[in-house]
């Protein structure tokens, strides 16, 4: 089972204030990742995204520059009450995303095989 989050009326943080402040760039903007693990210096990022909630651009340059380096998944789904995930899919360094689950199952055992191969030395 997947934990609940330690604050669950936590707000996701609005950077509107910040648009613009690179004036030659006014698009550059931070962006945030909803999931991150670490283990043994070896890290896996997690984007968790509604049904019909589409990756900004930004955000996508992001993933795909991560995943040179990472593993990057993008997951359909939320947790609020209890989770409901859809797709599981992994980002590749350019960008595509290939299908690797789907449902909770999945999810659990995808991480639980990430972990593994970092403990082997595979990652």
């Amino acid at each position: 089972m997947i934990p609940a989050m330690r604050n669950a009326h936590a707000t996701h943080v609005d950077f509107g204030f910040l648009r613009g402040f690179i004036p030659s760039n006014p698009k550059f903007m931070p962006s945030n990742i909803d999931m991150v693990l670490e283990r043994r210096g070896v890290f896996l990022f997690g984007e968790w995204k509604r049904e019909d909630e589409e990756i900004s651009q930004g955000q996508k340059i992001l993933l795909t520059n991560l995943a040179w380096h990472h593993t990057v998944i993008i997951i359909t789904g939320y947790v609020d009450d209890k989770p409901h995930i859809g797709l599981i899919q992994k980002m590749t360094p350019i960008g595509k995303l290939t299908v690797v689950g789907q449902g909770e199952e999945d999810l659990i055992n995808f991480l639980r095989g990430w972990y593994v191969e970092v403990e082997r030395g595979i990652l």
